[in-house]
């Protein structure tokens, strides 16, 4: 399985920053660009696919140490308390403040974590995990220059410790440092041929180097790990930024043979349906048994609906059109905060009036519509949408202002240049494994 969460990129003090945290480095989507119709609205359906993949991958990158914490069996937020109350009567335990940052850190508190680990690190100089995990925290607290010497300290005892390379190579790359983090990234796979440090390798040269070598790593990984949906998935994902459709395909389906529930391979798989009959049947086979094994999860409803609806496109199909929208009810009904969801939905809805389908009401349209750009407010394509359907429905003036808040966005997002980190015309890649988030109680 895939495990994804946020990644949330000073001085080392026990209390506060003294200095506020630099802005977040963002990666280029690879120079991936899509078409413009004369309308300005986005088309180019191959390429805006290799232009979300690279989203996507630029996400997964940001996020690669995750399977670093992941690895270790997961605490629950029930035991917060106990370890909390530990921490406190026993401040000179390092299992006690090693437990309680790795408790943090598992559910998404760097902060506490980073102030956990390091006195955890002070009690006991030799562990090299606690050091690890505190790294880790200082690239999710920014703490940048500390990171890479903590990860020195690890690598100066023990210099092939392939996840201590990962460490600095995240660095690195957040810093823009490329060649210096395909180093790293390259030391770490060679140090530990693990499919996660393969397929991190494969994502810094996909970003960082060349597409084209990307895919030669993937092939060779997925010839020596055959059986890896990981690597599988790295691979589908970088023919995708490559605009070879075909070639993605068959490594996504390859990826959810071996890991059903791969929902990025699914994901990644429902964003390229619509463009071959046979491929399309196998892609909905996929989706569909994913509904059927997780019948309450929205993204699985979600993706299952995105193939039916690009089929009933492709071949004129009321029917499909319709179970799509079934199921995207479905999908916003068991989560209202997917706001793909809710965009797919209006669409859907728009492709059956278009047709003709009186159970279709415009005002349904709109309302989605709304809701989808109340919940993601900075995609483009979304605000052209509104404005059509707003035009469509006799009002002028708010068609006027969505068009420009279009144009507005349009000419930032080309100014910009940067990875989305979306999917499926913005389904949040963080949405696709949600990371457990505990309430945190008051520390010391």
């Amino acid at each position: 399985m895939i495990a994804l969460a946020p990644l949330f990129l000073s001085p080392r003090l026990l209390g506060q920053d003294a200095a506020p945290k630099p802005t977040k480095p963002s990666f280029s989507a690879s120079g991936i660009h899509g078409t413009t119709a004369p309308s300005g609205y986005s088309g180019g359906a191959t390429e805006e696919h290799g232009k979300q993949a690279a989203g996507l991958a630029a996400t997964l990158l940001e996020s690669n140490l995750l399977d670093l914490v992941q690895s270790a069996p997961t605490i629950a937020c029930a035991q917060q308390s106990s370890l909390l109350h530990a921490a406190l009567t026993q401040p000179r335990s390092f299992d006690a403040n090693h437990r309680l940052g790795v408790f943090y850190l598992q559910h998404q508190n760097s902060a506490l974590a980073r102030k956990y680990l390091l006195l955890a690190s002070s009690l006991n100089l030799q562990d090299r995990n606690s050091l690890l995990l505190l790294a880790i925290a200082d690239v999710q607290e920014h703490s940048y220059a500390d990171a890479l010497d903590t990860a020195d300290r690890i690598l100066r005892t023990a210099p092939n410790e392939a996840a201590a390379h990962r460490v600095r190579a995240t660095v690195q790359a957040l810093t823009n440092k490329d060649a210096d983090a395909l180093a790293e990234y390259g030391l770490a796979a060679k140090f530990d041929p693990s499919e996660s440090n393969r397929f991190a390798e494969g994502l810094a040269t996909l970003l960082l180097g060349s597409p084209s070598g990307a895919e030669q790593q993937f092939l060779s990984a997925t010839s020596t790990r055959p059986d890896s949906s990981l690597l599988w998935f790295g691979l589908g994902m970088t023919e995708a930024v490559l605009n070879n459709t075909a070639q993605s395909i068959k490594a996504l389906l390859r990826a959810t043979e071996l890991d059903p529930d791969n929902l990025l391979a699914a994901s990644l798989l429902a964003q390229q349906s619509g463009t071959a009959a046979q491929a399309d049947s196998q892609i909905l086979a996929r989706t569909q048994a994913l509904v059927q094994r997780h019948p309450t999860s929205a993204i699985a409803l979600y993706n299952h609906a995105i193939v039916l609806a690009r089929m009933g496109r492709a071949s004129n199909a009321p029917a499909s059109l319709r179970a799509a929208t079934d199921e995207l009810n479905q999908s916003v009904a068991d989560d209202s905060t997917i706001a793909a969801a809710h965009f797919q939905l209006a669409i859907v809805q728009q492709d059956l009036l278009q047709r003709g389908d009186t159970t279709v009401q415009l005002e349904s349209v709109l309302s989605h519509l709304r809701r989808a750009i109340e919940l993601a407010p900075n995609i483009p394509e979304w605000h052209y949408r509104l404005s059509r359907a707003y035009a469509t429905d006799h009002q002028p003036a708010l068609a006027a202002a969505e068009l420009q808040t279009f144009q507005q966005l349009k000419h930032e997002q080309a100014e910009s240049a940067t990875a989305s980190g979306l999917l499926n015309d913005g389904l949040p890649i963080a949405s696709i494994h949600p990371s457990t988030v505990c309430p945190i109680a008051s520390a010391r």
